[in-house]
């Protein structure tokens, strides 16, 4: 068991100049001259502003764990003969998948990168987007007609 490390502005500074450069909260309280977890919880309970401040930390923190996710990706694409292809297809799934954690995440909590506009459609029939330099009579000609069987139809 830890023994209890008392609340200061060196340590709370300390716990947020960690957070902004990507550590998670349970890693730096893992930490031998770091609180717990629970104590840093109780802080941020009883303390608006500390709640403030470590919230807006690990906003950032997610900037810089996304800078460094899109760091490990240039490194595969720019050394692809370094790397077995299978390791290189599991670290590029994972490193998408972390990318779209951390953007789903950061529209979440910091409202900056939230989606900004609106679409209203009213009416009936068919909703077509397209990136046609004209418009056409009737749009659907362009697009290619698939030989899979409708609803309703048996496969053969």
């Amino acid at each position: 068991m830890k023994k209890p490390v008392k609340k200061t502005e060196k340590i709370i500074a300390s716990i947020i100049s960690k957070l902004s450069c990507g550590a998670t909260l349970t890693n730096i309280c893992r930490g031998a001259d770091m609180p717990t977890l629970r104590a840093v919880q109780l802080w941020r309970e009883h303390v608006a502003e500390l709640e403030g401040r470590i919230h807006a930390a690990w906003v950032r923190g997610l900037q810089t764990c996304f800078d460094m996710n899109y760091d490990d990706q240039q490194r595969l694409l720019d050394n692809p003969t370094n790397y077995d292809p299978k390791h290189i297809n599991a670290m590029a799934t994972i490193t998408r998948d972390r990318s779209h954690q951390i953007m789903a995440a950061q529209t979440r909590l910091d409202k900056r990168y939230a989606v900004q506009s609106k679409t209203e459609i009213s009416g009936s029939g068919p909703f077509v987007v397209g990136w046609q330099e004209t418009p056409t009579a009737t749009p659907t000609d362009d697009f290619p007609l698939s030989d899979e069987p409708k609803g309703g139809e048996a496969r053969r």
